[in-house]
């Protein structure tokens, strides 16, 4: 992507910062503002954010500002194309201002107040229930929830991916949230073999329905590199769309915890269904390295040696069932009723591999193009005292899931926007050790263990 007018690594244009109070007065705060903050999780349905205003108009008393206002913002990263991919904008279709932080400080004689804000959507979600019948494709149900008036009544993109089952769920007078939840618990893909584990998150783009193995499947939205300021381009000048390019920080999550991943059902599982109507029981066992290869990751090999000790009972899932009662034995019936027990324990060890992967926290120059659920290339070196076949580097390069990203535009100085993003890939570049590989150095103590 070009940036033509881009005058340094994380510059931003600040087009529209106003809001909206319930006695029908509009207020541009542009001049008020601090900072603001955006952030999105793809295991958040809804974005959220503050900012923080230096009140020299007495505008909490003048608006007056009782947290039930709307906030206009558009913002975006210098480029010479820019359209609603690219940029942050909420200038026809405004956030809602639920929450007032006053005076936690003061500046120069003003006051200081924070604005919590998130979309429209949440209020909606909390003051609505769904209590009806559905039946389809689990994505059509999701648009159905997302559009409906009564509920959602959401005009914002929605970008999903497509599921190849039919199902029908009653929604037994939940949220909306909480129902598509239920939706999504089953699942499969259409374009991904099946796969479920569908994830439900909104962006500063829209809204998205996608499954893990698609968001893993995804060709990297961006490039990064450490270490590597201050870019020249050929005419000695600083290049800043390079630039844009920098890690400015990292540090690894401690995120390896076997017994956790035992206790959690990542490794292994073992579900008990009892269908009372045809009065059977089955088994079903659950093993994550044998699944592995079913599913699209990052990398090509798991997080945890092969050799592992590991039991089908590490995590016990016991469920009911009647499948008899819905359909008559030999009736062509296309409705799947038993999708979520199906997909239950995969879904519970793929979720959790989100958590247990390899997790980097990055600080990076901001532009509003980049959204949680791109897939970004780190080409990350290192600490310059390991060799360069160290285990650690390899393991730490490579492509990664945007679990979360925070955008931070620094408007009361120079105009700045950086990013925090929580980073994690599902797997390993290189198979991790196992109990036949022969480790350097091994077998040299002259100790003896009795």
């Amino acid at each position: 992507m070009a940036q033509s007018d881009l005058r340094y690594a994380g510059d931003y244009n600040f087009d529209k910062c106003e809001i909206l109070t319930t006695s029908g007065n509009r207020f541009d705060i542009t001049q008020l503002i601090e900072s603001i903050t955006i952030y999105e999780h793809i295991f958040d349905e809804t974005i959220s954010g503050s900012i923080a205003l230096k009140d020299t108009t007495n505008i909490v008393e003048n608006g007056p500002i009782i947290g039930q206002e709307k906030l206009f913002l558009k913002i975006s990263t210098p480029q010479s194309e820019p359209n609603e991919d690219t940029i942050i904008d909420y200038s026809k279709q405004p956030l809602d201002i639920y929450k007032i932080n006053l005076q936690y400080g003061t500046n120069e004689g003003a006051t200081l107040i924070g604005l919590d804000f998130t979309t429209q959507e949440i209020h909606r979600n909390n003051i609505s229930r769904v209590s009806q019948s559905y039946k389809g494709q689990p994505w059509e149900i999701v648009k159905k929830v997302l559009r409906d008036p009564n509920y959602l009544n959401s005009t914002t993109r929605f970008f999903y991916e497509e599921t190849s089952n039919l199902i029908k769920l009653i929604a037994p007078n939940i949220s909306p949230l909480d129902f598509i939840d239920h939706v999504l618990a089953r699942c499969n893909s259409k374009q991904h073999g099946q796969s479920p584990s569908y994830l439900f998150y909104e962006t500063t783009k829209g809204f998205h329905m996608r499954s893990i193995d698609g968001l893993c499947s995804q060709e990297p939205a961006y490039y990064y590199k450490e270490n590597v300021p201050n870019q020249l381009d050929d005419k000695g000048v600083i290049n800043a769309a390079t630039n844009l390019q920098t890690i400015n920080g990292f540090e690894l999550v401690p995120t390896t915890d076997i017994e956790a991943q035992l206790e959690d059902g990542m490794l292994s599982s073992r579900l008990i269904s009892h269908d009372f109507y045809q009065k059977t029981v089955s088994g079903f066992i659950y093993d994550y390295i044998d699944m592995y290869n079913n599913d699209t990751h990052l990398e090509s090999n798991p997080l945890i040696s092969s050799s592992i000790e590991k039991t089908k009972d590490a995590k016990l899932f016991v469920t009911n069932t009647s499948s008899g009662t819905i359909f008559n034995e030999g009736t062509n019936y296309p409705y799947e009723s038993d999708s979520q027990i199906k997909n239950l324990q995969r879904n519970t060890s793929r979720m959790t591999q989100l958590d247990f992967g390899v997790t980097l926290n990055m600080t990076v120059p901001g532009n509003t193009f980049l959204q949680a659920g791109d897939v970004i290339d780190c080409a990350i070196k290192g600490s310059s005292t390991l060799s360069t076949d160290s285990p650690q580097i390899s393991k730490l390069a490579g492509r990664y899931l945007i679990k979360s990203l925070r955008h931070d535009f620094n408007v009361s100085s120079k105009a700045l926007h950086t990013m925090r993003l929580q980073v994690v890939k599902d797997g390993l570049a290189s198979a991790p050790p196992s109990s036949s590989t022969t480790m350097s150095g091994a077998g040299k103590s002259s100790d003896i263990a009795v």
